[in-house]
């Protein structure tokens, strides 16, 4: 129960109501209770509510009391017997019989009076002396224990003229009890001497406050509605009181008789009567009925009728007395109960009526059988127990009671069945165990019996299954043959395995036992099917075995196995295709039955066969003449042709392989029937001579051959071809034209003639040909310029060389002949006056003597060209660089240096400079410095070519102390002493603060977010290295990141604590920076960072996303309605999966919802019922420990149908209009009624005046003509919904006019009403009808012109004219409605809120507006319309409101906001308040705007540029960036916390700035970039196949790099490569269409880093280098693609992403004409692909990826590591010298003599490791040059220069199958191979003495698998290997010298160790 407050309980089980409390029926009454009974669900529990409402029962516990007790009454002396003394009242709390009081007098002087029990009015009952008296009085209540009350009356006596003298005017003493209240009944006057005025009382007899009296005016009136029913008569005792003190009071009695008047209709004494009779009874009488009229007898005549329910007219109802008899005799078992409604009427009066219910009940006989005419089914498990209830028989028998009790048995017992029967409950028991496998169902004959009747009926028992059989495969192994599949769930076969249980015990489902990589299977159709694409990986064939278990779905599942095998077998991919044969064939008519007539040959790509492939005719008119051999394609002639010259023939065949599945192609060829070949073809000459120039284009005719043949037909057709051993010339012949054609350039320097042989064949079936010679003179021209050997020379000459010195000889070419070839050399640009050029030979000299310091390098352009009639010239660039001489010695600008540094400094800290000078340039110009002596070990060295001072070692141990070093400058090359210089650099070491250091540069750490207060998180830990003790201790403090102060930490103990409550909702993660400050001068600070993650918990329950949805009526029972949705703000899993139910669902319920969130409906809707429902959705969360749950409405809007016939409508249309006409218009909307809301409505004028009415098409809107004056007009309107049958609609048009004088004498009536539909359809025209009645008794008639909807009122304006046509004043008009105030209420059902003349007497106006009343008429019509009144008129306003400043609105309801025209002055804030504004003034200004200026920073100095400024509490200083204190006054050093985590910071005014080493970046230097070595690589996921942007920054001096590439399958051309080639990016990417490059051109292999932004989205790609953007720079940076590709995705399938080199090449073995590149060197950071940064650790794998930049500086090159000439080659993390070949060590300073040789002993070799990235630059080489046909990798040649004089082994190769060595024994060279497989060794020696203390060179040569050896450049052995490949690729080592211990057995296979 719900209302806890109540004093009552209910006992839960029972529902016992009980109370708790005592009950008082004078304090409450009644008491509505909500009773709520609910079910035991344990999880969902369903209940439903009741509304109980509980009547408390009058008791008598309230004891009568007096008024106004003790009661004095004043008489006059001369007082007549039967006067009235006074009336006295009491009252009673009870009520009824315990509230009826009944007044009598007691004691002394209680005779001389007497009272009215009933009134308590008191009369004397005899003369009274002039003495006061004192009487009692008594009151008692009518209550079973009777209470009272007494009270006193003390009667005094006054002069009687004292009293009032009244009189009373009684208009009628009758009336009658429908008399209007308010009619005057009497006037009652009185006056007095003593003391007016005089007050006039109802003293008594008032029964209910019927009448009341005007106290001052005396006007007696009827007050209530009178009722004769109630009270015939009254006795009123007029009290009329002076206002004397005391007040004297006079009585007069009036009576006041109430006349009926019949208004009472008859009322029946029962709402229901119940009446019995016997079935099969006679006619008889059954009962009697009763109704009253309450009226006077001459109303109250009743007569009685039966309306309903009298079915047969079994029934009759005597008129006059009520009696009700039966006409027939009734049968129960027919009708049981009949229902009658019985009618009392008045005669003459059909409006007073009274109806009842008589029920009869027919009570039974037995004479009935039981009835068992239905057929029984039942089901039962065949695992029941004895005695299990399996169905209950039950009859019925149309008799009762004991006639109806029935007993039953089952009649077949001899059956042996296993069933019983109760035969008093009918109930079917298991007898014996069931087996459902042997019998299934089983038919009882079942008797029922009552005492005189016997029937019987079948009772069927269908035996349902218990799970107690297996499910068995339909066959024990599965086999079956499938093609290779790339599809990852193709189909494979399908097991089968039933059961011969049923239901779910049945029902099979499937599964792998053990789970399979390869395959799967659907669990509930057998369907096997692949899990991943199943390819054959260099196999014809594979075949798989395993294991499917069949379980069926029992509670306790069985299960059987069986085996599958599956053999894969390669895909049938491509059907066969035919070779191209004629299109046409010619056969002669007499070819003999069964020659060959043509060969049809077809080849099938997937075996690239045509081994397997079998031909069939197809079809054809030809299809009978010949026949094809099956496996080889020979067509056959089957019939004579001798009747078919002439004749056109079609064969069709076709070709089918045996692949799997086996495909078909088909083709056709023409046949046509010839006559024989008689000629042969004949040239007019047999040799030809054609000369043709040779650049005369390709394509172009060089001449014609033509034969004739003297046949017709095919036999004479034409064909030309070149000999086979011609066809390679570069000319062709046309088939049929004979025109010989150019199909390639001509090269007169190549080939200057060609000679061939042209054939002319013939048509025939036996073709005869004839030959020609033609011979083709190739025309040099001049097509050849000179060409150069190089594009661009280098060449030195030394300065001071004389001049005319040679430096270089240019030398071109010129492939032309004769005076083609002649070639001229001249100079064209450059520095023409310093060099000359022989123009015939192309030798260079010097013009003048170069000196280096003042130019050393100087270019010219050479011009070669010939001298023919067409000239043509070549270019070359040619470089001259001066070499210098060392003339200078280096020099320091100062004798020495001096320099500071903190001990505290990193290493590798610059401290300063040192500088010396050389005036000679170039490389001899170049210094060098050294650091020597002592110095060089106290942590300082130089770097020795800029000559900065760095730290070199740590510091910490020299504080406070002065180092003197010694530095050297010296040219290069070696020191000779006379070009050095030396200088001293004196360093002081500065004693620091060291930070404190963290022992993480950052922590982590997880908790829950429902962790207390104070829970510990972790503990952080620094340590400081300051050897000052008092610096090194330090306090920890969190800086930022804090958010919500969640977190604190203990300064000493660095402990970190929850410190407020955690919400992982609002807060997730925390990224906390603690420091740690130590206490040295100034203090330093070390920072870390705290990644706190709060784990979440379920604490948020789910939520609805959607509550709104819409269904259509009318929709089948399970309509879905939507899909419910929720979300949780928590973490999985305490998310979904969510569960959903409704609340308070009961059996009515139109909705049920799935427990996943499916709304369906549970019937069917209908909208015109219910329109819309709210339920009541629970959604609950699956977390743990605990779900939550969350209740949401839901709000279904049922979305209409037209269901609904149309319904005809009577509408008033009321148009009232302003001035003397109506102008027309729209005035009104006349659709049908209509249920329906969505309808669409067709009207139509019927009847009435068309010329005055129209309707547009396809509406239902009705127009009005112009109209003047008053009239009313009936149309009728057909009306349609293009559904139902159409309706008639009638329609009454009244118009009348109003005008000024109608607006000035209105009347404003206020009628609350919310919605003005309703008002117009049920009160309007009661309304007007009780209006203009009233004014029909004041001869006048009123008119309603105007209706306005005012908040809940709906305000009227009506004006009021007499019959002489003058306008009553509104103000009289509205007196008199407002005293008639109730009757029209009354009349018209409606509440009336006011009625007035002027609308300001309501102060509609707010916020102290004011208030005029101006009744304004507009020009818009308003049409306000109802289902039955349509009101038209022209829209009104009756008053305006003058605003006060601040507000606005037509009510001045809105409050303006001032601070919009922002008032306030000096920056000052405004504040809008209600109705004005408030200015908050800046520091300095006041005023109400703030306009006063008061500038208190005029006594403030701020510093260094700082700005005073006044806050609300203070002034202060804020300083310019750099500056901090009070006054600005120190400078803030940026770098106290050191925020540089890698590199230098850098103090600045304005912050700081941290100098990051290279390769590291970011505001604080604390972003690394990531190192690749030779062959690093990173694999991601593949790339979206939609959208690509792809970001990040490199570094790298590798000219030819990949960065990424992602390739698709083994079988897609689909990819995406970005790579640097030849120092520039490209971008390649195929879609599937063909490569798309993208290509700039900005040089990026500088070492430095760049940023490079790849975006493809869709078809459309872009490539940008930098950031640039700038059009102008497309090409250089910047380049895209037009898109005009129509594929927009790339399907890379699994392939991998990959940045940097490659995990193996076989990709590129794949798909070898995507990139250029394998593999990249450098640095790389800041990845993003498509917005996410990807770092290392996310990458499915790497290899050799550094978490840093291996390069430390820009580029070691940069230092002239290499000396003596020697070329550095940056290696990017390291470089390497090329030396000449003088020179040789790392840095190329070690000089060596042409004599220096490796000696090597017996045992000595040395070794060589073939590194795999030089493998594969070879193999892409290799790779690169085949798609030029330039292949020169095949071939290697390995060449050793020796000298011995005795035997020993030279060089020795080992591989993986065999080995090769070359050795000398016996003094002459040995060549040895050694099959290591097969233990094979073969020795060839060659008979040539290299044992001889010479020189000799010994060279190998592989070129495939043949080998040849040379000895000193001749070659002696030509060796085919086989199982050895020399190619460097596959080769690991190659051993010089001996041969290694752990080789030995390779070389000796055939020996036992």
């Amino acid at each position: 129960m719900e209302n806890m407050d109540a004093p009552f309980a209910i006992e839960e089980a029972s529902g016992e109501l009980f109370s708790t409390d005592f009950l008082d029926r004078e304090t409450v009454a009644f008491y509505t209770l909500t009773v709520i009974g609910t079910d035991m669900h344990p999880t969902q529990p369903l209940s439903s509510s009741a509304l109980v409402t509980v009547l408390v029962g009058d008791i008598n516990d309230n004891w009568p009391q007096f008024l106004d007790s003790p009661f004095v009454a004043y008489v006059p002396t001369e007082f007549l017997p039967g006067s009235v003394v006074c009336a006295v009242k009491a009252i009673d709390g009870d009520t009824d019989m315990n509230a009826q009081l009944h007044y009598s007098l007691y004691g002394q002087s209680s005779d001389l009076f007497s009272i009215d029990p009933n009134s308590g009015t008191v009369f004397t009952s005899n003369s009274l002396k002039t003495e006061d008296i004192i009487i009692n009085v008594h009151v008692e209540d009518g209550g079973e224990n009777p209470k009272f009350d007494t009270t006193t009356i003390s009667i005094r006596f006054q002069n009687i003229s004292d009293f009032p003298e009244m009189t009373v005017d009684v208009l009628s003493y009758s009336l009658f009890e429908d008399q209007p209240v308010g009619t005057v009944v009497a006037v009652i006057s009185a006056a007095s001497i003593r003391a007016e005025p005089i007050s006039f009382y109802l003293a008594s007899g008032n029964f209910e406050d019927m009448f009341h009296v005007d106290q001052l005016g005396g006007a007696l009136t009827v007050h209530n509605s009178l009722d004769y029913e109630s009270k015939r008569e009254f006795s009123l005792l007029i009290e009329a009181r002076d206002s004397g003190w005391p007040p004297f009071s006079s009585f007069l009695e009036i009576q006041i008789n109430i006349t009926d008047v019949n208004d009472n209709p008859p009322q029946f004494t029962q709402a229901e009567y119940r009446c019995e009779i016997y079935e099969n009874s006679p006619p008889s009488i059954v009962c009697d009925v009763l109704a009253i009229d309450a009226d006077s007898p001459t109303y109250s005549t009743v007569w009685y009728k039966i309306t309903e329910g009298n079915i047969d007219e079994s029934f009759m109802l005597d008129p006059e007395n009520g009696l009700v008899s039966t006409t027939i005799s009734l049968d129960r078992e027919s009708i049981p109960f009949f229902n009658l409604t019985v009618e009392a009427a008045e005669p003459g009066n059909p409006l007073h009526t009274d109806h009842a219910t008589v029920i009869i009940a027919v009570l039974d006989r037995n004479d009935n059988a039981p009835s068992l005419s239905q057929m029984y089914l039942a089901e039962v498990s065949e695992d029941a127990p004895i005695g299990y209830t399996v169905l209950q028989i039950t009859s019925t028998d149309d008799d009762t009671d004991s006639n109806a009790e029935i007993s039953y048995h089952i009649s077949d017992h001899n059956q042996n069945l296993p069933f019983d029967i109760e035969s008093s409950t009918g109930c079917i028991i298991v007898k014996r165990s069931l087996d459902r496998e042997k019998q299934d169902q089983y038919v009882l004959k079942v008797n029922a019996n009552d005492s005189a009747w016997s029937v019987s009926t079948d009772a069927t028992i269908f035996v349902l299954d218990f799970n107690d059989m297996r499910p068995v495969f339909s066959k024990d192994l599965y086999s079956v043959v499938i093609p290779e599949t790339k599809h990852p769930e193709a189909f494979v076969l399908q097991v089968s395995a039933t059961d011969a249980d049923i239901g779910l015990n049945s029902e099979v489902i499937y599964i792998i036992e053990p789970s399979n990589d390869f395959f799967g299977v659907n669990t509930s159709s057998g369907e096997v099917f692949a899990k991943q694409p199943l390819i054959l990986n260099n196999s014809t064939f594979e075949i798989y075995t395993f294991t499917v278990a069949a379980f069926d779905c029992g509670s306790i599942p069985l299960h059987s196995n069986t085996s599958v095998t599956v053999r894969l077998e390669p895909f049938n991919h491509h059907p066969p295709m035919f070779l191209p044969l004629p299109a046409f064939i010619a056969i002669p008519y007499n070819l003999l039955v069964g020659s060959e007539v043509v060969k049809f040959t077809a080849t099938d790509p997937d075996v690239n066969s045509s081994d397997f492939i079998e031909y069939n005719v197809s079809g054809g008119n030809a299809s009978d003449l010949f026949g094809i051999q099956t496996n080889s394609g020979k067509v056959f002639l089957n019939q004579n042709l001798a009747e078919r010259e002439n004749q056109s023939l079609t064969l069709l065949v076709e070709a089918i392989d045996k692949g799997f599945p086996p495909l078909t192609s088909q083709t056709k060829i023409s046949i046509k029937i010839i006559g024989n070949n008689q000629f042969s073809p004949r040239f007019g000459e047999s040799d030809v001579t054609i000369s043709v120039p040779e650049d005369l284009p390709v394509g172009s005719v060089a001449g014609k051959v033509q034969a004739e043949d003297w046949d017709y037909g095919p036999n004479g057709e034409i064909t030309y071809c070149i000999s086979t051993e011609n066809q390679h010339f570069p000319v062709s012949v046309g088939k049929f034209s004979g025109l010989l054609t150019l199909t390639t350039e001509l090269d007169y320097e190549k080939e200057s003639s060609y000679y061939l042989r042209i054939k002319a064949t013939d048509g025939g079936w036996i073709s005869k040909y004839a030959w020609l010679n033609v011979t083709v003179i190739v025309m040099d021209v001049n097509d050849n310029p000179p060409v150069f050997l190089l594009s661009e020379y280098f060449t030195a000459v030394t300065e001071n060389s004389k001049i005319g010195t040679s430096i270089l000889d240019v030398m071109a070419t010129d492939m032309d002949s004769g005076i083609n070839a002649q070639i001229s050399y001249s100079l064209i640009a450059g520095s023409l006056d310093k060099f000359a050029l022989d123009p015939r030979n192309g030798i260079i000299s010097t013009l003048v003597v170069f000196d280096y310091e003042h130019k050393h390098i100087f270019d010219i352009t050479v011009k070669a060209s010939n001298t023919a009639k067409h000239t043509l010239f070549s270019l070359a660039h040619v470089i001259i660089h001066v070499l210098d001489v060392n003339e200078f010695s280096p020099t320091f600008i100062q004798e020495s240096f001096s320099f500071s540094v903190f001990k505290n400094v990193p290493v590798g800290t610059s401290i300063g400079k040192v500088a010396a000078t050389d005036n000679d340039s170039g490389p001899q110009g170049e210094v060098f410095y050294l650091m020597f002596g002592y110095g060089k070990h106290l942590g300082f060295d130089v770097v020795q070519l800029t000559g900065d001072i760095y730290t070199s070692g740590s510091l910490r141990n020299q504080g406070n102390s002065n180092i003197t070093l010694k530095v050297l400058a010296k040219n290069s090359g070696v020191i000779n002493g006379t070009n050095i210089a030396e200088t001293l650099v004196n360093i002081n070491v500065i004693d620091t603060n060291y930070a404190p250091t963290f022992s993480s540069t950052c922590y982590e750490a997880n908790v829950k977010e429902d962790s207390p207060i104070g829970t510990f998180v972790l503990n952080v830990s620094a340590y400081d290295h300051d050897s000052v003790l008092h610096w090194n201790r330090f306090f920890f403090t969190i800086v930022d990141g804090n958010t919500n102060s969640s977190f604190s930490i203990d300064p000493l103990s660095g402990i970190v604590l929850v410190n407020s409550p955690l919400d992982r909702e609002l807060w997730p993660t925390y990224n906390l920076t603690v420091t740690a400050t130590d206490n040295g001068s100034p203090p330093a600070t070390g920072t870390t960072n705290v990644i706190v993650t709060i784990v979440d918990i379920n604490d948020n329950a789910p939520k609805l996303m959607t509550t709104n949805f819409q269904v259509k009526e009318n929709q089948p029972e399970g309509t879905i309605v939507a899909k419910l949705h929720a979300f949780d703000f928590d973490l999985p899993p305490n998310q979904g999966p969510f569960i959903f139910w409704l609340l308070n669902l009961s059996a009515e319920s139109a909705f049920f919802l799935t427990q996943d969130g499916v709304l369906l409906t549970s019937r069917v809707l209908d909208r015109e019922h219910i329109s819309d429902y709210r339920l009541q959705v629970v959604v609950k969360d699956t977390g743990f420990p605990i779900p939550l749950s969350s209740t949401t409405t839901l709000h279904v809007i049922v979305e209409d149908e037209n269901d609904n016939a149309p319904l005809p409508r009577n509408i008033f249309i009321e148009v009232k209009y302003f001035g003397s006409f109506f102008n027309g218009g729209m005035i009104g909307n006349v659709h049908p009624e209509d249920h329906d809301e969505s309808d669409i409505f067709l009207c139509f004028i019927k009847n009435g005046p068309m010329n005055m009415f129209k309707i547009p098409n396809g509406t239902c809107e009705l127009w009005s003509s112009p109209f003047q004056g008053e009239a009313t007009f009936n149309v009728t309107v057909e009306a349609t919904d293009q559904v139902h049958f159409p309706v008639n609609n009638s329609i009454y048009v009244n118009y009348k006019g109003f005008t000024n004088a109608s607006v000035d004498s209105c009347i404003l009536f206020y009628i609350f009403s919310p919605s003005m539909e309703n008002f117009l359809t049920n009160s309007y025209l009661k309304f007007v009808k009780a209006l203009d009645s009233l004014f029909n008794l004041q001869a006048s008639k009123t008119h309603v012109f105007g209706i306005k909807h005012i908040g809940m009122d709906i305000l009227l304006l009506a004006a009021v004219k007499n019959y002489n046509g003058q306008y009553l004043n509104n103000k009289v008009a509205s007196s008199i409605s407002a005293g008639h105030k109730r009757l029209l209420e009354s009349q018209s059902n409606v509440t009336i809120s006011h009625i007035t003349s002027d609308p300001c007497l309501m102060s509609p106006c707010q916020n102290g507006a004011t208030c005029n009343k101006n009744i304004h008429i507009s020009q818009v019509v308003a049409v306000l319309e109802s289902l039955a009144v349509i009101f038209v008129s022209p829209q009104k306003e009756i008053f305006n409101c003058t605003c006060p400043i601040g507000f606005s609105g037509s009510l001045c309801e809105d409050d303006i906001d001032e601070c919009e025209l922002n008032p306030c002055e000096n920056n000052s804030t405004c504040e809008n308040t209600f109705g004005s504004f408030h200015c908050y003034c800046q520091s300095g200004f006041s005023g109400s705007l703030c306009s006063a200026d008061v500038d208190e920073c005029l006594k403030v100095k701020c510093q260094n540029g700082g700005t005073c400024i006044q806050s609300q509490e203070r002034y202060y200083c804020q300083c310019v960036a750099g500056f901090e204190g009070e006054r600005c006054e120190w400078l803030k050093d940026h770098c106290r916390s050191t925020p540089c985590f890698q590199g230098q910071c850098i103090n600045l005014q304005t912050g700081f700035l941290c100098n990051c080493p290279f390769g590291v970046s970011g505001i604080h230097c604390e972003e690394l970039s990531y190192g690749f070595e030779e062959m690093s690589f990173i694999e991601f996921p593949p790339l979206d196949s939609r959208a690509n942007l792809i970001y990040f920054e490199f570094a790298t001096v590798q000219k030819d790099s990949l960065l990424l590439y992602n390739s698709g399958t083994s079988t897609s051309r689909e990819f995406l490569a970005l790579e640097i080639l030849g120092g520039t990016i490209q971008l390649s990417y195929d879609l599937g269409s063909g490569p798309v490059r993208l290509q700039t051109f900005k040089q990026v292999a500088d070492g430095l880093f760049h940023s490079v932004t790849v975006r493809r989205i869709g078809n459309m790609g872009s490539l940008i280098v930098d950031n640039c953007t700038d059009v102008e720079n497309n090409g250089f940076c910047f380049s895209e693609d037009d898109g005009i590709i129509s594929e927009r995705t790339l399907d890379v399938g699994i392939t991998n992403l990959t940045f940097g080199g490659m995990r193996s090449l076989e990709l590129i073995l794949q798909h070898p004409n995507q990139i250029k590149t394998h593999d990249f060197v450098g640095c790389i950071r800041n990845i993003y692909i498509n917005g996410i940064l990807l770092r290392p650790s996310f990458g499915l794998a790497t290899y050799n990826v550094f978490n840093r930049c291996l390069r430390t500086v820009t580029s070691e090159c940069n230092g002239a590591p290499c000396k003596n000439g020697g070329i550095c080659h940056d290696l990017w993390s390291d470089y390497v010298c090329e030396c000449k070949a003088a020179f040789r060590g790392r840095n190329c300073d070690t000089e060596i003599s042409e004599e220096l040789v490796m000696s090597f002993k017996e045992s000595e070799y040395i070794e060589y490791v073939i590194k795999e990235r030089f493998k594969r630059d070879l193999l892409v080489k290799d790779l690169m040059d085949n798609t030029k046909q330039e292949n020169k990798t095949n071939q290697t040649l390995i060449t050793i220069k020796f000298k011995t004089k005795e035997g020993g082994t030279l060089l020795f190769i080992p591989g993986k199958t065999g080995n090769i060595m070359l050795m000398v024994k016996d003094r002459k060279p040995v060549y040895t191979s050694i099959d290591t497989t097969l233990g094979h060794k073969a020795e060839l020696t060659v008979d040539f003495l290299v044992a001889d203390g010479l020189w000799h060179s010994l060279s190998l040569l592989s070129r495939g698998s043949n080998n040849y050896l040379f000895v000193d450049d001749k070659m002696v052995l030509n060796v085919t290997e086989r199982d050895m490949d020399l190619k460097l690729v596959h080769l690991e080592k190659i051993f010089l010298g001996a041969v290694p211990q752990r080789q030995t057995k390779l070389q000796n296979p055939g020996e036992e160790s």
